[in-house]
């Protein structure tokens, strides 16, 4: 479950959303992704999913300019999570020092970015920008409305790509399903995850799962819980309806999320292409689904 991003020239920004598993470098392009921490998800970024690719390109860069890459994340978080948003930079801090980048990370609070929206956000001239989103950031928004809204603020920060990261495959059929049904597929969908994170288990590995289903999918089962009553558009729709469209992912895009895939050895994944999305299945079951979208 994780997020990256980049940009060329001599400085990379990312802005994070609670997002799970989400990777991508559309057409080899170095990007920069914006992501919003929403509440319920405690922040936690990885770039360990597309980093070939993203060493590759900083090698080629750094090839060419004498200033180091700089990579910025912009982390847009609950106050609740101050903690963990410091062990984030810690982390990010360290693991860019280990491979020759420096990267830059600064917070902004969720109750700041709900009133400001992107003007609570620095942004520096020459930076490309890409936009990571979850079904979690319409939620917060509570009506059609607020999400337009929301998604025309998303399209005059100019991004060059907007990505989807789907990790509740549940909530597509919701819109349409009566009450029972939602609590029922929901309920449905994280046994699937928890059964997913035991087959995981590597020695000791208990004690991190355990930690995943009380601070990761324990708030997502009580956030879905409460808005099993809410009733939004799809997403997809809404998309659509602002004018965004569907970006075709490539072969190659496909064949990094398998080779990555490859690398966990645990029987009962596979990556699976559903019309312009790439989705990580457990037992042909949908968990995470990813597409990208051009403004």
């Amino acid at each position: 479950m994780r997020a990256k991003i980049e940009r060329y020239k001599s400085c990379v920004r990312c802005i994070y959303d609670e997002s799970v598993w989400s990777r991508w470098m559309v057409d080899g392009r170095p990007l920069q992704m914006v992501f919003h921490q929403c509440r319920t998800r405690v922040p936690y970024i990885s770039l360990r999913t597309f980093w070939v690719q993203f060493k590759r390109r900083h090698d080629i860069a750094s090839s060419k300019i004498a200033s180091p890459l700089i990579l910025r994340i912009t982390a847009i978080f609950h106050e609740d999570y101050a903690l963990e948003s410091t062990i984030v930079h810690e982390n990010l801090t360290q693991f860019g020092r280990e491979q020759g980048i420096q990267i830059q990370v600064e917070f902004v609070l969720l109750q700041t970015f709900e009133i400001l929206s992107f003007k609570a956000v620095k942004f520096l001239d020459g930076e490309k920008t890409a936009v990571l989103l979850s079904p979690e950031i319409f939620r917060r928004f509570g009506s059609d409305e607020n999400a337009s809204a929301f998604l025309l603020d998303v399209q005059s920060v100019s991004p060059i790509v907007v990505v989807f990261v789907d990790g509740e495959g549940w909530t597509e059929a919701a819109v349409e399903s009566s009450f029972r049904c939602v609590v029922v597929n929901s309920l449905e969908f994280y046994v699937m995850m928890m059964e997913s994170l035991d087959a995981s288990v590597v020695g000791g590995g208990k004690e991190w799962v355990k930690r995943i289903e009380m601070m990761h999918l324990r708030p997502k089962i009580l956030v879905a819980v409460e808005g099993c009553g809410r009733r939004i558009s799809p997403w997809k729709d809404m998309f659509h309806g602002a004018g965004l469209k569907p970006v075709q992912l490539s072969r190659f895009a496909e064949f990094h999320a398998e080779c990555l895939l490859a690398k966990s050895q645990v029987r009962g994944f596979h990556v699976a292409k559903r019309e312009a999305e790439l989705v990580l299945c457990w037992h042909e079951r949908a968990m995470v689904a990813t597409s990208a979208w051009r403004c």
